[in-house]
This record gives structure tokens, sequence and C-alpha cells, in this order.
């Protein structure tokens, strides 16, 4: 941020979505910035180039640039940014002495960096925090992130999104490297090989690869993490002695494997914590995640995105298991038919299926679960003696349901929490949600993606509901008309519209949120007595709007908070915020995504604001050109602009 900028913000070029946060004395600039972010600029901030999407926090005498810089972030950088090549997306905080970069840096961040962030090659998206001596690189660097790293992170190959924390004399690699993720690494993590995206955190003396590794995520790998085959997506946590894998790993999870995750076949996205003397697959497994596994996790078939945590004695399964979840199952998981996606959490003595089940979520379930139909994606908590359904489910989720939820008709992506003796519904309910349902959540038309929680008395509904959220309703919710995407928190005595909602999202709301227009996607919390609208609204967020949010013409996603006396709008405004906004924010031009805070007396504007956020604005806001998607806040006495300002940010100016 550049708050508390005085005297200087001047521009006589164009500046689009600048943000600069205590800046003094020296953001003058010539060219042309867009995106600019600089926070605590003194002194050096001049730009002889084009500047774009700059971040530079607390940047001194130093920040000077000759070339183009495009998203450029740099905190606390110091006598050292200057920059002869191009930088698109730079993030360096607490540069010290030695960010000069010749070649061309895009998406870089660094932090902490001292005396040895020089670059010879190209860098895109390169993060380095506490670099120390030795972040030298000879090659071609995209996406870097390095924390920490001491005396070795030399790189002879080309790295893309790397990732090094606290990497000390040994990261040294002479392949090719991409989206690399090593923190804490010691001594040992030297790649012959390609990695991409790799994830090591506190490696130690081991994790030599002569293959190929991708996405790989091993923390406080020990001794033994060499692998033969190519790993690709390999996480493995504390891992001892025994990782060794003959085979195809892909997207291995092993969190605390001990002397057995030896494979034989083929694993993919396998996730294993805590396993025991006993993971060994004769068959294939991908996107396993088994969790204190004991004795027992032998599979004769195939499994695919397997979880199973604390599974003792009896996770047998002589058909196809694919992304099975079982948490806690004892002597009773058998079955016979097709699983697919089961994720079964403390299940006892009754989780048996003659069926098909896919995606199924069981947790506490006692005694009563049996289907005779088809689920899918099954989600029940706590099911107690009634959740038989004599239909289909798919989707379903449901906690603590008693006695009642039996469905005739078809329920797809449910999710019915404590819910007591009514939940009975004729009609065709999809991805419902209710929560502490009482006596009259009856449903005579079509719901779907329904969430009511704490509905009391009141919910019917005669027309058609879809994704409606309605929470602590009471004696009023009754809709006439068409809802969709409805949020309605505690709504009392007025929420009737007469006309059609979509995606209304109402809170706190009393006596006066009457609509004759339409409304889509409305949001609107503690509104009283005037959001009145005669126009169209989409998208509003009007957070306690008192007596004076009328609008003539026409309001897209606009938010409005607090607003008093004075928002009213004779052209048109979309995506409008205007927090605090007093006697003053009257505009005769166009508005598009206005953000506008505590401004006072002076916001007018002359030509034309999009995007617009000013906080704290005094006396000096006045634009006699173009600005879009601008951020002032706290300005005084300075920001006026000759030129063209689009996607300003500028606090405590």
């Amino acid at each position: 941020m550049w708050a508390r900028v005085r005297e200087s913000a001047n521009v006589n070029g164009r500046l689009k979505y600048l943000y600069v946060a205590r800046v003094r004395e020296s953001a003058n600039v010539n060219g042309r910035l867009k995106y600019l972010y600089v926070a605590r600029v003194r002194e050096s901030a001049n730009v002889n180039g084009r500047l774009q999407y700059l971040y530079v926090a607390r940047v001194r005498e130093s920040a000077n640039v000759n070339g183009r810089l495009k998203y450029l972030y740099v905190a606390r950088v110091r006598e050292s940014a200057n920059v002869n090549g191009r930088l698109k997306y730079l993030y360096v905080a607490r540069v010290r002495e030695s960010a000069n970069v010749n070649g061309r840096l895009q998406y870089l961040y660094v932090s902490r960096v001292r005396e040895s962030a020089n670059v010879n090659g190209r860098l895109q998206y390169l993060y380095v925090a506490r670099v120390r001596e030795s972040a030298n690189v000879n090659g071609r660097l995209q996406y870097l992130y390095v924390a920490r790293v001491r005396e070795s992170a030399n790189v002879n190959g080309r790295l893309k999104y790397l990732y090094v924390a606290r990497v000390r004399e040994s990261a040294n690699v002479n392949g090719r490297l991409q989206y690399l993720y090593v923190s804490r690494v010691r001594e040992s993590a030297n790649v012959n090989g390609r990695l991409k995206y790799l994830y090591v955190a506190r490696v130690r003396e081991s994790a030599n690869v002569n293959g190929r590794l991708q996405y790989l995520y091993v923390s406080r790998v020990r001794e033994s993490a060499n692998v033969n085959g190519r790993l690709k997506y390999l996480y493995v946590a504390r891992v001892r002695e025994s990782a060794n894998v003959n085979g195809r790993l892909k997207y291995l999870y092993v969190a605390r494997v001990r002397e057995s995750a030896n494979v034989n076949g083929r694993l993919k996205y396998l996730y294993v914590a805590r396993v025991s003397e006993s993971a060994n697959v004769n068959g294939r497994l991908q996107y396993l995640y088994v969790a204190r596994v004991r004795e027992s996790a032998n599979v004769n078939g195939r499994l695919k995105y397997l979880y199973v945590a604390r599974v003792r004695e009896s996770a047998n399964v002589n058909g196809s298991l694919q992304y099975l979840y079982v948490a806690r199952v004892r002597e009773s998981a058998y079955v016979n038919g097709r699983l697919k996606y089961l994720y079964v959490a403390r299940v006892r003595e009754s989780a048996n299926v003659n069926g098909r089940l896919q995606y199924l979520y069981v947790a506490r379930v006692r005694e009563s679960a049996n289907v005779n139909g088809r689920l899918q994606y099954l989600y029940v908590a706590r099911v107690r003696e009634s959740a038989n359904v004599n239909g289909r489910l798919k989707y379903l989720y449901v906690a603590r349901v008693r006695e009642s939820a039996n469905v005739n008709g078809r329920l797809q992506y449910l999710y019915v929490a404590r819910v007591r003796e009514s939940a009975n519904v004729n009609g065709r309910l999809q991805y419902l949600y209710v929560a502490r349902v009482r006596e009259s959540a009856n449903v005579n038309g079509r719901l779907q993606y329904l969430y009511v929680a704490r509905v009391r008395e009141s919910a019917n509904v005669n027309g058609r509901l879809q994704y409606l959220y309605v929470a602590r309703v009471r004696e009023s919710a009754n809709v006439n008309g068409r809802l969709q995407y409805l949020y309605v928190a505690r709504v009392r005595e007025s929420a009737n519209v007469n006309g059609r909602l979509q995606y209304l999202y109402v809170a706190r709301v009393r006596e006066s949120a009457n609509v004759n227009g339409r409304l889509q996607y409305l949001y609107v919390a503690r509104v009283r007595e005037s959001a009145n609208v005669n126009g169209r609204l989409q998208y509003l967020c009007v957070a306690r709007v008192r007596e004076s949010a009328n609008v003539n013409g026409r309001l897209q996603y606009l938010y409005v908070a607090r607003v008093r006396e004075s928002a009213n709008v004779n052209g048109r405004l979309q995506y409008l915020y205007v927090a605090r906004v007093r006697e003053s924010a009257n505009v005769n031009g166009r508005l598009q995504y206005l953000y506008v805070a505590r401004v006072r007396e002076s916001a007018n504007v002359d030509g034309r604001l999009q995007y617009l956020y000013v906080a704290r604005v005094r006396e000096s806001a006045n634009v006699n050109g173009r600005l879009q998607y601008l951020y002032v806040a706290r300005v005084r006495e300075s920001a006026n602009v000759n030129g063209r300002l689009q996607y300003l940010y500028v606090a405590r100016v």
C-alpha cells in the first residue's frame, strides 16, 4: 500500500490499478504505470520506463527502473533494486544491496534477500525469502520460491515455480526443476534427473533421485527416499528406511511410514499416514489414503483413490473399491458389491450393502444404513433407525437424522442436519441443506440446492425455490414469485417479494426490503426503511443503509455500507461499494465497481469512474480525467490527476 502519501502523487502520464502506501516526495512518474503497488517508498521510486502492477514496500533510495516493470512487488528494498532488464510481477521483500537483475524477471518474490540475488538468466514468478549469499542463477528460473536459502541455491539448469525454504549447502540442481518446494533441506537434495513441482520439507542426507520426480512432497525424509523408478506428485512425510519403490508411483502421500511401504505394483496418488508392517499391495492402487493401517490393509482386488484411517483386521475387499474413505472401521466393512468413493467413519456391524454405492460418506452409522436402492455420494452422520430409503438417493448428506427422513420421492445431494418429525417431501429435492428444521419445511413445489437453518412455521413455498439459504427465518419468508439461490438470515416480517429474486442475500432486513423491480444476487445487511428500488438491481450488497439508497438509474453488483443521506445517483452504477459515505458521493457521470469509504465533501467526479475505491478521502479527490478501478484511502490535498488513471489504489495519501 502507498499509505500517507503527501505532495507528490501527481502523475503526468497514465496510471492504471495503482496502489501506493505511505509514499513521500518521490512517486513522480514520467512514464506509464499500471497496477502499481508501492508501500513506504521514499525518495527514489522515480520511473523512466513503464511500470505495470508494481508492488514495492518500504523501498528506499534505489527503486529506479530503466527498463519495463510489470506487477512488481518489492518490500523493504534498499540501495539495490536497480533493474536494467525487464521485470514483470516482481515481489521482493526486504531486499538489500543485491537484487540487481541483468536478465528478465517476471512475478519475482524475494524477501530478505541479501548480497546475492543477482540473476544472469531469466527469472519469472520468483519467490525468494531470506536468501543469503548464494541465490545466483545461471539458467532460467520461473515461479521460484526460496525461503531462507543459504550458500547453495546455485542452479545450472532451468527452474520453474521453485519453492525452497531454509535450504542449506546442497540444493544444487544439474537437471531441470519445476515447481520445487523444499524446506529445511540439508546436504542432499542434489538431483540428477528432472524434478517438477517438488515439495521437500526437512529432507536430510538422502533425497537423491535417479529417476524423474514431479510434484514431489517430502517432509522429514531421512536416509531412504531413494527412488529407482518414476515418481510424480509424491508426498512423503516423516518417511524412514523403507520408502524404496521398484515400481511407478504417482501422487504418493506417505506420512510416518516405517519399514513396509514397499510396493511391487503400481501406485498413483497414494496417501499413507502412520502405516506399519502391512501396506504391501499385490494389486494396483491409485490415489490411496491409508492412515494408521495395521496388519490387514492387504487388497486382492483393485483399489483406486482409497482412504482408510485406523482400519483394523477387516478392510479386505473381494470386489473393486475406488475412492474409499473408511475411518475407524471395525469387523464389518465387507462389501459384496462395488463401492466407489466410499467414506465411512466409525461404521459398526451394519454397513453391508447389497446394492451399488458410490462416493458414500457415512459417519457413526448404526444398525440401519441398509439400502435396497442405489446410493451415490451419500453422506450420513449419526443416522439412527430411520434412514431407510425406498427411492434413489444421490449425494445425500444427513446428520443426526431421527425417525423421519423417509423420502417417497427422489433426493439428490441432500444435506439435512438435526431434522425432526417433518422433513417429509412429496415433491423432488435436490442438493437440499436443512439444519434444525422443525414442523414446517414441507414443500409442495420443487426445491433444489436448498439451505434452511432454524426455520420455523413459515418456510412454506408455493412457487419454485432453487439454491435457497434461509437462516432463522420467521413468519414471513413466503414468496409468491420465483426465488433462486436465496440467502436470507434473520429476516422478519417483510421479505415479501412481488418480483423475481435470484441469488438474494438479505441479513437482518426489517420492514422495507420490498422490491418492485427485479433483483438478482442481492446482498442487503441491516437495511432499514429505504432500500426500495424503482430500477433494476443485480448483485447488490447493501449493509446498514439508511434513508437514502434510492436509485433512479440502474445498479448492478452494488455494495453500500453505512450510507447516509447522499448516495443518490443520477447516472449508472455497477458493482458499487460505498462505505460510510456522507453528503457528497453524488455522481454526474458513470460509475462502475465503485468503492468509496468514509468519503466527505469532495468525491464529486466530472469524468467517468469505474471500479473506484476511495477511503477517507477529503477535499481533493477531484478528477478532471478518467479514473477506473481507483482506490484512494485518506487522500489529502494532492491526489489531483491531470492524466488518465485506471485501477488506482492509494491509501493514506
